[in-house]
């Protein structure tokens, strides 16, 4: 039989070894300062001026894109068509799987006449004052920028104005000068480099 006395000495020996653990060994304080912390430090300054220079470009790229390289300004009249039937390369399906275009097939995207009312287009040069006002004498075509700010004339002329970013369209439809006019003729597309006249 175990004595009393035998678990009165293992229970205070316990109790020794664990006060003993409980202090033994020196503690530190945390120096790592909170992630959070750190971004609310000085450098914060240098974070809102990043911001502030970044916001400042995009908002000069938006008022002043560059300008569409290789356009000159048309000294003679030249007029071309533009073909946009294209040949389905593979079955295009809906999701429920029905086939809308086989492969093979041609199609013309202006048999659809939603798309063909909307291709009544104007490409200029929104710093030249020549060019300005040959778009005006075009009220209810879309004007399309080659160089300039879309929002300065759009302010200035109360007419939406958009701009041909690198040149897409202009590429597309091999505009080589402005100012030029696309419009639907038949089931092809008409474009006219258009001089101004002085």
């Amino acid at each position: 039989m175990i004595s009393k006395k035998f678990l009165i000495a293992t229970l205070f020996s316990l109790l020794s070894a664990t006060t003993l653990l409980a202090s033994d060994g020196k503690t530190f304080e945390i120096e790592e300062k909170p992630f959070g912390h750190e971004m609310n430090m000085p450098n914060q300054e240098a974070i809102e001026k990043m911001q502030k220079e970044h916001l400042d470009r995009v908002k000069n790229y938006v008022n002043k894109p560059p300008a569409v390289k290789d356009i000159s300004e048309a000294k003679s009249y030249r007029a071309f068509y533009y073909d946009p039937i294209y040949r389905v390369k593979e079955d295009i399906k809906t999701l429920d799987g029905q086939v809308i275009a086989s492969a093979g097939q041609l199609v013309n995207a202006l048999d659809d006449p939603t798309i063909a009312t909307a291709c009544d287009l104007i490409f200029f040069d929104g710093t030249n004052e020549k060019h300005i006002q040959w778009a005006i004498k075009h009220p209810k075509a879309k004007w399309i920028l080659v160089k300039g700010s879309p929002l300065d004339l759009e302010d200035a002329t109360d007419h939406d104005v958009y701009f041909d970013q690198g040149g897409m369209y202009c590429k597309q439809f091999g505009i080589e000068c402005v100012p030029a006019k696309v419009a639907v003729e038949g089931r092809r597309i008409l474009i006219e480099e258009i001089p101004c006249e002085d």
